[in-house]
């Protein structure tokens, strides 16, 4: 601590000063600091001493008249400017926050560590910046001051919110970063529920088959019954085929009508997947460099099965496939050579969402399907058509994992006419039933509770959330593979006494023992060869006459499902509606296209479920699935 100096002294030191020359104290202090040597000096820094220029400083802020206190301000605040910048500048040139796709990610960002790794850069290239933003953040409000504490985690939130702002001032300043654009990734939201950590209280397994309609209704009584003990006194619902089967018992429990059929998303996933490979996969002898099979036969991966595809190994293909794809487009859109250069492509904002205008516009809607199509370039119709379906694929995962549940009703829309133009009616008839519930049989209320038992989240964490009947397959394949008794307690008593009771607690262990390994799935090569082929094949540059030779009458390598469906959905569904209804005359026939597609004739569709007959919106037959639902892996 320097030596406090009396008033006396500092005076005669001011009347010194003009016996030499100098008209006051400040004319002396400013060329003594204007000097190199004497400056030099006076600004050295000692470990353990008290700085002398911060004393300064602190003796102007604490004494300076208030005519003069904006003065004072407006200068110390034009130095911090300057080394805000003088720091910002350093930062926007600094390579560790040249952050490629390729060397971060969003789930890197969204971690502990990787926020940590940022503030500590942020911390030492911008300190200033840095100390000033934190400061502000962490002041006491009022609500503090009056009851002196403070509030939970403040610090930590108030660093993290640092981060997010300078990213955005770095980024705007001039996009020498995208931290900014990966940390925030903003995504569309219509109607979110809670990422709340899903209680799971598992039903005992059952030795019963549920393939038919009688084993179902062992099934239901057995577990309402027997195992949850309920009353026939239970509410009122709907599940068709039990409730027309049951229709003449005497007991309103035996008729079943208080059971309420719901569909579940993953098995809309999955015949979404089998949509795409009936459309898209084609066959080696068609030549086709935008099919599934040219892609999988390039990568060496194993061979799916046209007519049941394993579910995992076509969405790794498709999604493989579709990120090459829009790579490719994006190269052609912003003029690169190849993938590879768009590395050093850093757009601002604008710019990147012109760009992805461009390639929605160019190849990824079913316009530029047609045009490609009337310059005959099947090629490029085909991949364009095979982006569209692979697009919705892809959102309706995102959907689920981000618990919106208003973006996956967009989606199941589209599927809506998509299943019927690929042949899977099932599915396409269920998304057409399950509309026609939530427009006329369900209230609001209800509404809510069936859409909240599509999904659940095992960890309570945003974008975690999974298909709830996807979870049950799990811990199907879980039960008879992975924890399978072997020897003499291989049967079904010790699944239904031990094995089913002790899932959930085999699936933590078995998380965490996978946690501690780690795995780490490298998919660049993959998308590195795809690239490579579509830039050298072609694919996304127009080429007339560009034909896919196929076999057979119809040419499914361009194949619209989108378009199909509809078509299928006006002649075939509204003409049933239309008998069925009686509202049009048996001597009116639907001659022209324009007309079908009107409004008010396309809603009608709705209507065609009937809760007493049991007879579906639509008649036609799969062509190659008997059954839909299909075999899946444990990890789709």
């Amino acid at each position: 601590m320097p030596k406090k100096i009396s008033s006396k002294k500092v005076e005669k030191g001011v009347d010194m000063l003009k016996q030499v020359g100098f008209q006051s104290g400040n004319e002396f202090v400013q060329a003594f600091y204007e000097s190199e040597s004497h400056a030099s000096q006076a600004l050295h820094y000692q470990q353990d001493a008290n700085y002398a220029p911060s004393a300064i400083l602190n003796g102007w802020m604490c004494n300076v008249p208030k005519e003069a206190l904006s003065h004072l301000n407006s200068a110390v605040t034009k130095a911090a400017i300057e080394i805000i910048i003088a720091e910002s500048t350093i930062a926007c040139k600094d390579n560790t926050l040249r952050l490629s796709s390729s060397g971060i990610t969003v789930s890197y960002l969204t971690t502990d560590f990787g926020l940590n790794q940022i503030q500590t850069t942020y911390t030492k290239l911008l300190p200033c910046f840095s100390t000033l933003l934190l400061a502000v953040l962490t002041a006491k409000n009022k609500y503090e001051q009056q009851k002196g504490t403070e509030k939970l985690n403040k610090e930590l939130k108030a660093s993290q919110i640092v981060v997010v702002i300078i990213s955005m001032c770095l980024f705007f300043q001039n996009q020498a970063t995208n931290a900014f654009q990966l940390l925030l990734e903003l995504k569309p939201q219509i109607h979110c529920l809670e990422n709340e950590k899903t209680q799971f209280y598992p039903l005992p397994a059952l030795n019963e088959e549920e393939a038919s309609v009688i084993g179902t209704i062992r099934v239901i009584k057995k577990l309402f019954i027997s195992h949850l003990e309920l009353s026939e006194e239970v509410a009122s619902g709907r599940l068709q085929p039990v409730v027309y089967e049951r229709s003449d018992e005497f007991s309103t429990f035996e008729k079943f009508t208080w059971i309420l059929a719901l569909s579940m998303p993953f098995h809309y996933q999955l015949n979404s997947m089998y949509a795409l490979c009936r459309t898209h996969l084609g066959t080696a002898s068609h030549g086709n460099p935008s099919s599934l099979e040219h892609h999988h036969t390039l990568l060496g991966h194993s061979k799916l099965d046209p007519k049941k595809p394993e579910y995992n190994k076509a969405k790794e293909l498709v999604y493989h496939s579709l990120i090459a794809c829009i790579l490719d487009c994006t190269r052609i859109v912003v003029r690169k050579g190849s993938v590879e250069n768009l590395k050093e492509w850093y757009p601002s904002c604008n710019e990147f969402d012109e760009v992805v205008e461009q390639v929605v516009r160019q190849f990824a809607i079913s316009a530029a399907a047609e045009d490609a199509l009337k310059a005959d370039d099947e090629v490029l119709t085909h991949s364009i058509l095979f982006n569209c379906d692979a697009l919705l694929f892809w959102e309706f995962s995102e959907a689920i994992r981000d618990a919106d549940v208003g973006r996956m009703w967009v989606v199941l829309d589209f599927w809506l006419y998509m299943f019927q133009g690929a042949d899977c009616h099932n599915y396409g008839n269920k998304i057409l039933e399950m509309k026609s519930q939530f427009e006329y049989q369900f209230s609001p209320e209800l509404q809510e509770i069936a859409e909240r038992t599509w999904l659940v989240n095992r960890w309570g964490r945003e974008g975690h959330s999974i298909p709830t009947d996807l979870y049950l397959e799990h811990n199907n394949g879980f039960l008879k593979n992975m924890f399978a008794a072997l020897g003499s307690n291989a049967s079904i008593e010790h699944i239904q006494n031990k094995s089913s009771a002790c899932v959930e607690a085999l699936r933590v262990l078995m998380h965490e023992v996978a946690n501690w390994f780690g795995v780490a799935v490298d998919s660049s090569s993959d998308i590195n060869a795809l690239c490579i082929n579509l830039k050298l094949q072609k694919v996304h540059v127009l080429t007339p006459n560009c034909v896919i030779h196929t076999t057979g009458q119809k040419s499914q390598a361009v194949q619209d499902v989108l378009r199909d469906g509809m078509c299928v959905l006006a002649l075939h569904m509204h003409k049933e509606w239309a008998e069925r209804s009686a509202m049009f005359e048996e001597e009116e026939e639907i001659s022209d296209d324009e007309d079908l597609f009107n409004d008010d004739k396309q809603e009608i569709g709705l209507n065609l479920y009937d809760y007493g007959t049991g007879t579906t919106a639509t008649t036609l037959q799969d062509g190659d699935f008997e059954v839909e639902e299909g075999f899946t892996d444990l990890n789709g």
